[in-house]
C-alpha cells in the first residue's frame, strides 16, 4: 500500500478518536498520549478532511481534493481571524470543550500554530489545481517543508518539554495528537509531491539525486540523533536537579524539625519546673497562699526573661491566675497544630510557638501554662530560604482535616488552604505528599499555574510539611540555552557532511564520465575555487566561484598563465607551494592575509596530476574560505577563556590529575590554599607535590575514584589559619569508551558550618547566661553520678538552692540587673565547689550541685555555709551596692534504690524548709528520709 495511503489511514483513525473524545467528553480519547493537552474537535475534523485529501492521491487534481484544500484553509484562517480580530464566530464550539479544557481561556479553539500547519497543507494541495501560479514549484516546497517544520518543531519541543516551541501565545497548546498529525501529513505529502514520484524526477541527473538523498538521511540522522541526546543530557540534568532539592528539602525539614522540637523541649521545662508545681499545689490547697503568689511572680520574671514573650498560670480548673508579657495571647492569622496536642505555630510577622502545658505534681494535675516565644532564628532561616534566588520559595504547612494550610511565602498569602486531594483521591500538589509523609520531588504547576521543580519532606513528628521549590524556567535556562549551540552543531554537522558528499561523490561520477560538463557543474557549485594548471602554469580549468570570490572570470582564465592572472603579488604567495606541487608532492596549509583585494583566512590544498610514468604533468588546486571557520574556533577560545575565569574564580579548589595521578590542572585557590605555586604542581604526581601525611590520607579514595566510583569525604588540615574543615569530591572523567582517564577534584572549605554545628551542640547543654550546665546536663550527669555512687560506695550529696527575694531585685534593677546577679551568683558558687562538683541552673534563680565521692555526711554543712558566705558578699549592680542572700535544701544518696526525683522532691523541701526558717540558711534532709523517699 503506498505511503501516502497509509497516512490517510492514520489521520482518520485519530481525527475519528479525537472528535469521538470531545462528543463523550472522555479526555484520554482526544489526548493521544497520555497527559498531554487534549485535542479540540476542530483539530479532529481537520485530520479527518486531510485523510481524504490524501486517500486518492495528492498529485491527482480532483473536485474533492480541491473541497478538501480549501477547507484546510478556510477553518485555520477563520479561527486566526477570531484572535486577531477579538471576536467569536462560534466555530470552537466552547461548551463541547470547557471540561476537557478548563484552564483554557478559548476552549475549543485552535493554537495559532497549529492553524499555520495545516494552513500550509492546505496550501499546497491547492496548488496542483493552479498549474499556470507562477513560481508553483518553490510556493508547493515551501508549502510542504513548512507543515513539516510546524510539526517537528512542535514535536521536538513536547519531547524536550521546551513548552515555548508549542505554544506561540497565551492560550491553547499544541497538542500531542495536532504535532503528529502534522508531522504525518506533512511527510506524506513530501513523499508524494516532493519525492521520486513528482514529474520532473526523471530529468534529475543521478549525482543530484544521490547528493540529495544522502544529505536528506544525514539531515535525518543528525536531528535525531541531537535530539535524542539532549533529551538524555537534559533528563539527566533533570534528575540532578531532582536529587538535589530532595535533599535540600530533606536537610531543611530535618533542620527545622528539630529546632522546633527543642523550643518545644524548652517550653515542656519550664511546666516542670518544682518551683512552679509547689506553688500552684499550695494554691490549690490555700487559694489565697501570698508566699505562693509570690513565687509564681517571681518564676514569671524568671521565664520572660528566657526571651518567652507571654505567659499564663492556670489553676486546676482552667482559671487564670497570673498573665505576664505582651498581649499576643490571643487569636493569631494562622495557627498550625503541631501534634502532640500543647502545641502551635503561629504567624504574627513571624514565626511563634505558643503551647499550653500541663502542670502535673505526684502524677496528678495541679494546673495549667500557656506560653508565647518567638522563633527568630527559624523566621530567618525560612525567609532566607524562600529568597535563596530571583524565583526560589518555600511552603511550610500544616494538615488540617483535608487541607493544607500554609505560613505565608514568597509568592502566596498567610492561610492559604490547599486541597489535599484531587477529584480521584490521589494528592494534590508536592506539599499534600509532604503532609502525608512522602519525601521525594515533582515537576508541576504550582497555583500560580507556573511549572516548578518542587523538593517535599515531612517534618516528621509535628503535623508539618515542607515544600522547597523554583521556576522551572529558571531552573533550566542554562541547559535550554545549550540548545541553540546543539542547533547550530546540527546544522554544521548537516553543512559538512553535505560538503564532504558532495566533495567526494561527484568527482567520482565525474572520474567514471570524463564529462567536462559534470565536472564544471561540480565545481561551480562548490563552496571553493577549484583549478586546474599544466606543467606551464596555464589554467586548464577554473570554476564558476572565481567570479563571485576573487572577482576573476573562469572563461578568460583558460590557457592564461597563473602568474599574469593572479598578478605578481598574489603569485608571490603561493608561488613557494605550486613548486613543491610541481615537484610531486602533496601541499595542504592555510593561508591568512589580504589576497587579491580582501582578507581572507583559506584552507588550500594542491595535488599533482600524475602520468602513468609517474611525471608530474600538472597541479590540481583547491582553495576553500574557512574564514567563518575561524571565527568560530576564536568564539571558542573566548568561551573557554570564560570557563577560566570562572574556575579562577570560585571559592573552592579544583584540580584534574590524570591516571598517574599527575596534576594537569590547578585553579589559583590550590596554591593560595596549599601554599605551592600552581607551575610548580603541574605535570609532576601527587606524591611529589602534596605532604606525605595528606597524600596518606587521599591515596585510598583516589584509587576509588581511578575505579570509577564518584567519591565524597571530608577532612581536617592545618592552613595558616589554623585547623579547616574540607569536604572533598573525587569525579571519575571518562572517554568515550568508557574507560577512566582522569579524576576531577573540588574541594570546599566547610569550616563555618562545622563551627556552627559544634556551637549549636554546646548550646543545647550549656546555660546561655551563666555559662553553668542547664537543666538538660544536670539530668544527665546527676544520672551518671548516682550510678557511680552505687559503684563505689561513697555517699553523695544534692545542693538545691535559690536566690532570695529576687523578684524584688528584677523590680528594682530590672532585668539586666537581674541578669548580672544571677551570673556573679553563677561565678561565686563555682569558685566555692570542688572541680568535681557539678553546678548547673535548672530555671530562673534555681541552681543545683552535685557533691560526689564525700568523705563523710557533714562535708555539705561546710561546703553550704562557705557558699552561704560567699554569695552574702556585697556586689557591684549596675552602680548598686546589693548584698544577695540564699537559702539551700540539701539531700543525701549512699548507693540505694532512690530516684532522682525523690533526691530532688528532698532537696526541695529542705529548701523550703530553710525559707520557712528566715532566709540566708540552709537545711539538710534526714538521712532517714531518704529512706522514706525511695521510688
Amino acid at each position: 500500500m503506498p505511503f501516502h495511503r497509509l497516512a490517510a489511514l492514520w489521520l482518520a483513525g485519530v481525527g475519528l478518536c479525537v472528535m469521538a473524545g470531545v462528543l463523550s467528553g472522555r479526555v484520554e480519547l482526544a489526548r493521544l498520549f497520555v497527559n498531554a493537552v487534549p485535542a479540540s474537535f476542530n483539530a479532529g475534523l481537520l485530520g479527518l478532511v486531510a485523510a481524504v485529501a490524501l486517500w486518492s492521491g495528492p498529485r491527482v487534481p480532483s473536485r474533492r481534493l480541491a473541497w478538501c484544500a480549501a477547507l484546510l484553509m478556510l477553518l485555520p484562517v477563520l479561527v486566526m481571524a477570531e484572535q486577531l480580530g477579538g471576536i467569536d464566530l462560534g466555530i470552537d464550539m466552547p461548551a463541547l470543550h470547557r471540561a476537557l479544557q478548563p484552564a483554557s481561556s478559548h476552549p475549543g479553539r485552535l493554537a495559532p500554530n497549529s492553524c499555520l500547519g495545516f494552513l500550509f497543507a492546505g496550501l499546497a494541495l491547492w496548488l496542483q489545481h493552479r498549474p499556470g501560479v507562477r513560481w508553483r514549484g518553490l510556493l508547493v516546497s515551501c508549502s510542504v517543508y513548512g507543515t513539516l517544520a510546524v510539526g517537528l518543531s512542535a514535536l521536538t519541543g513536547y519531547v524536550l518539554d521546551l513548552e515555548a516551541m508549542y505554544k506561540l501565545l497565551s492560550f491553547n497548546s499544541m497538542s500531542a495528537a495536532v504535532m503528529a498529525m502534522l508531522v504525518v501529513l506533512g511527510a506524506a505529502l513530501w513523499s508524494s509531491l516532493l519525492a521520486g514520484d513528482a514529474a520532473d524526477a526523471v530529468a534529475e541527473r543521478p549525482e543530484d539525486r544521490i547528493t540529495r538523498t544522502a544529505v536528506g538521511v544525514l539531515g535525518i540522522v543528525a536531528v535525531v540523533s541531537g535530539v535524542a541526546g539532549f533529551a538524555l543530557m537534559q533528563r539527566a540534568y533533570k534528575m540532578t536537579v531532582a536529587e538535589g532539592l530532595e535533599t535540600a528539602a530533606r536537610g531543611h525539614a530535618g533542620a527545622f524539625a528539630h529546632s522546633l522540637k527543642q523550643e518545644m523541649e524548652i517550653a515542656e521545662s519550664v511546666s516542670r519546673q518544682l518551683a512552679l508545681q509547689r506553688s500552684l499545689a499550695q494554691l490549690a490547697v490555700k487559694p489565697t497562699d501570698a508566699l505562693a503568689f509570690d513565687d509564681l511572680r517571681e518564676l514569671a520574671a524568671s521565664v520572660l526573661g528566657q526571651d518567652f514573650s507571654a505567659l499564663r498560670v492556670q489553676n486546676g480548673r482552667g482559671e487564670a491566675l497570673l498573665e505576664a508579657g505582651s498581649a499576643r495571647l490571643r487569636e493569631a492569622p494562622v495557627a498550625l497544630p503541631l501534634g502532640d496536642g500543647h502545641s502551635t505555630l503561629l504567624w504574627d510577622d513571624g514565626l511563634v510557638l505558643h503551647s499550653e502545658l500541663p502542670v502535673e505534681r505526684n502524677g496528678a494535675r495541679v494546673g495549667g501554662l500557656v506560653l508565647e516565644r518567638r522563633l527568630g532564628v527559624l523566621t530567618g532561616l525560612l525567609y532566607d530560604l524562600q529568597h535563596h534566588d530571583d524565583s526560589t520559595d518555600a511552603l511550610l504547612c500544616a494538615r488540617i482535616e483535608d487541607d493544607a494550610v500554609c505560613l505565608p511565602s514568597r509568592f502566596y498569602e498567610a492561610g492559604r488552604h490547599i486541597a489535599m486531594y484531587r477529584q480521584d483521591g490521589q494528592p494534590y500538589l508536592p506539599i499534600s505528599k509532604a503532609l502525608l509523609g512522602m519525601t521525594g520531588t515533582d515537576s508541576v504547576k504550582d497555583l500560580r499555574d507556573v511549572p516548578v521543580q518542587a523538593g517535599y519532606a515531612p517534618l516528621r513528628g509535628l503535623n508539618l510539611g515542607l515544600v522547597v521549590k523554583t521556576d522551572s524556567g529558571e531552573l533550566f535556562s542554562y541547559i535550554r540555552s545549550r540548545l541553540h549551540l546543539l542547533t547550530g552543531l546540527l546544522a554544521a554537522l548537516v553543512l559538512v557532511g553535505a560538503w564532504l558528499l558532495r566533495s567526494h561523490v561527484l568527482p567520482l561520477a565525474q572520474r567514471l564520465a570524463r564529462s567536462e560538463r559534470r565536472l564544471q557543474m561540480v565545481s561551480d557549485n562548490l563552496p571553493a575555487l577549484v583549478f586546474h594548471v599544466d606543467a606551464d602554469l596555464r589554467y586548464q580549468f577554473a570554476n564558476a566561484r572565481y567570479l563571485p570570490m576573487a572577482g576573476l572570470d573562469p572563461k578568460a582564465m583558460i590557457g592564461e598563465r597563473m602568474q599574469d592572472v593572479l598578478g605578481a603579488d598574489a603569485f608571490g604567495v603561493i608561488a613557494e607551494h605550486i613548486a613543491a606541487a610541481l615537484r610531486g608532492e602533496r601541499v595542504r596549509y592555510e593561508r591568512h592575509g589580504p589576497w587579491l583585494g580582501g582578507e581572507h583566512h583559506h584552507l588550500v590544498e594542491y595535488v599533482p596530476e600524475r602520468r602513468p610514468d609517474g611525471s608530474v604533468a600538472g597541479v590540481y588546486g583547491m582553495v576553500m574560505d574557512i574564514t567563518e571557520r575561524h571565527q568560530a574556533q576564536a568564539q571558542l577560545a573566548a568561551s573557554e577563556a570564560r570557563l577560566r575565569t570562572i574556575t579562577d574564580n570560585v571559592p573552592a579548589l579544583i584540580t584534574y590529575v590524570d591516571t598517574d595521578l599527575r596534576f594537569q590542572f590547578c585553579n589559583p585557590v590550590f596554591e593560595a590554599w596549599t601554599g605551592i605555586p600552581v607551575a610548580a604542581a603541574m605535570g609532576r604526581r601527587m606524591q611529589d607535590v602534596l605532604p606525605p601525611k595528606v597524600m596518606a590520607l587521599r591515596q585510598r579514595q583516589i584509587e576509588r575514584a581511578l575505579r570509577g566510583e564518584t567519591v565524597q569525604f571530608e577532612t581536617v588540615a592545618v592552613l595558616g589559619q589554623g585547623p579547616r574543615h574540607f569536604q572533598v569530591n573525587y569525579l571519575p572523567h571518562r572517554d568515550e569508551q568508557g574507560r577512566v582517564i582522569g579524576v576531577y577534584s573540588l574541594t570546599n572549605d566547610v569550616s563555618a558550618q562545622k563551627e556552627l554545628e559544634r556551637k549549636l551542640q554546646t548550646l543545647a547543654r550549656v546555660d546561655a547566661l551563666t555559662g553553668l550546665a542547664n537543666r538538660r546536663q544536670f539530668e544527665e550527669r546527676f544520672s551518671e553520678a548516682m550510678s557511680r555512687c552505687r559503684r563505689s560506695g561513697r555517699p553523695m550529696a544534692l545542693m538545691f538552692m535559690d536566690i532570695d527575694k529576687f523578684k524584688g531585685i528584677n523590680d528594682t534593677l530590672g532585668h539586666a540587673g537581674g541578669d548580672e546577679v544571677l551570673k556573679t551568683f553563677g561565678q561565686r558558687l563555682l569558685a566555692s565547689v570542688r572541680k568535681t562538683d557539678t553546678v548547673a541552673r535548672l530555671a530562673g534563680d534555681e541552681f543545683v550541685v552535685i557533691l560526689e565521692g564525700l568523705n563523710t555526711v557533714d562535708e555539705p554543712h561546710f561546703l553550704a555555709r562557705k557558699i552561704l558566705a560567699a554569695i552574702a558578699a556585697e556586689q557591684q549592680v549596675l552602680g548598686h551596692s546589693l548584698s544577695v542572700t540564699t537559702s539551700i535544701g540539701i539531700s543525701f544518696y549512699e548507693g540505694d534504690d532512690s530516684t532522682e526525683g525523690a533526691l530532688m522532691a528532698l532537696a526541695d523541701k529542705a529548701l523550703y524548709e530553710a525559707k520557712s526558717a528566715g532566709r540566708g540558711t540552709y537545711r539538710c534532709a534526714p538521712r532517714s528520709a531518704v529512706v522514706a523517699g525511695r521510688g
